[in-house]
């Protein structure tokens, strides 16, 4: 049988996207999508948000066989602990505390009981010895200083710091996000879930600027990024609209929008974060995207819309990867954010739509080698 494994328990649009990206290439593969079943660390149901019914892991993996492949299906996994994890799902004041100063082994022990989890590292799984087959479908985090056991059958990462790491043993792809255009068309909404945003969509569908901060960004920039944005809006003339793409603890893209939203002289809009769909809508109709999200960033480059990513070294590291164009690299100064925004959307399409066409091209050849490997484990 076919597992998904991921940080999907949470509302974070980039995680909650990777299923329906496997889903939709499996399914082509003739792959039986139905029979495939979500794991995370807690029991959990996000169908409202666009989501999945998922299942706790701990409450599997003892019952699990040769027969069985579980696909840590991608995001920034590698060697997190389950502190952190854990204060990304609940708002845990005492984990919370020992997260912010650090000490996320004893963060991580207390995670542990309450999560009846055995490790620290959750997705680390090539680490162990386990009774079951594991892939790894472009994830990223940190560097891979393990031997990886016999029973990971395929390995990909999206960054190159990992890839470098174990060049012999795993394979360096784009995040497949990358496919996202291919699946879900820009003038459909279908699967939207709020009217108000179909409606504040197309009210702008002439043009605007799709800005998203995480809060750790806001915190740190705030009055910089509103005094930014609103030179922006006075120089290139677009409505800005915010789209709020993290809600979980820790990322919290709401704080960010209020944050601005009585700073700016610019009349800053948001969309409502109703489902990933809403979110995907919003991002995909874009003239220009602005954000700290690096799924923000890749469903951009999916769609060939201009962007400007910062704010992380995993945004940073991506597009200097994966990217073309002046966005190739990430903007690391904040008052330059208007300028290098305006050269940004005024470059040519030619000079950045060949790197997103390659980039795209890639990610499916990851999908393939993975679909090639499960096939065996379908009943």
């Amino acid at each position: 049988m076919i597992y998904y494994f991921g940080a999907f328990e949470r509302f974070n649009y980039g995680d909650m996207l990777f299923p329906k990206i496997l889903d939709y290439y499996f399914k082509q593969q003739n792959i039986d999508i139905k029979k495939i079943k979500f794991l995370g660390l807690i029991d959990c149901d996000l169908t409202h948000y666009g989501g999945d019914k998922i299942s706790r892991y701990s409450s599997h993996a003892k019952h699990l066989t040769k027969d069985d492949i579980v696909i840590i299906v991608g995001g920034e996994v590698l060697n997190s602990n389950i502190g952190t994890l854990y204060s990304f799902i609940f708002n845990d004041e005492l984990i919370n505390i020992l997260v912010k100063k650090n000490l996320s082994i004893v963060a991580s022990l207390i995670a542990k009981k309450k999560l009846n989890h055995n490790s620290f590292y959750p997705y680390d799984l090539y680490k162990k010895k386990t009774s079951y087959c594991i892939a790894y479908n472009a994830v990223g985090g940190n560097k891979i200083k393990n031997y990886i056991n016999q029973n990971t059958v395929y390995f990909s990462t999206r960054s190159e710091r990992v890839y470098n790491s174990k060049k012999d043993e795993i394979k360096l792809f784009p995040d497949c996000v990358a496919a996202i255009s291919d699946i879900f068309s820009k003038n459909d909404n279908s699967k939207v879930k709020s009217q108000l945003n179909i409606d504040l969509i197309q009210k702008n569908i002439s043009g605007f600027v799709g800005i998203q901060v995480n809060k750790k960004n806001c915190l740190k920039y705030g009055n910089k990024l509103a005094n930014q944005f609103d030179c922006l809006h006075n120089s290139i003339g677009l409505p800005i609209i915010f789209i709020p793409i993290g809600l979980a603890n820790n990322h919290e893209d709401t704080f960010s929008y209020d944050y601005l939203k009585k700073r700016m002289k610019t009349n800053l809009q948001c969309v409502e974060p109703s489902s990933i769909y809403d979110i995907l809508f919003a991002i995909s109709n874009c003239k220009l995207f602005i954000g700290t999200s690096l799924h923000g960033n890749i469903t951009s480059m999916s769609y060939n819309i201009p962007h400007v990513g910062f704010g992380s070294v995993k945004v940073d590291e991506y597009l200097k990867t994966w990217a073309g164009g002046i966005q190739k690299n990430g903007l690391q100064n904040i008052d330059k954010l208007s300028e290098v925004s305006q050269q940004v959307y005024n470059q040519p399409i030619e000079s950045y739509k060949k790197a997103n066409e390659k980039h795209k091209e890639l990610a499916y050849i990851n999908l393939e080698n993975l679909s090639n490997k499960i096939k065996n484990f379908e009943n």
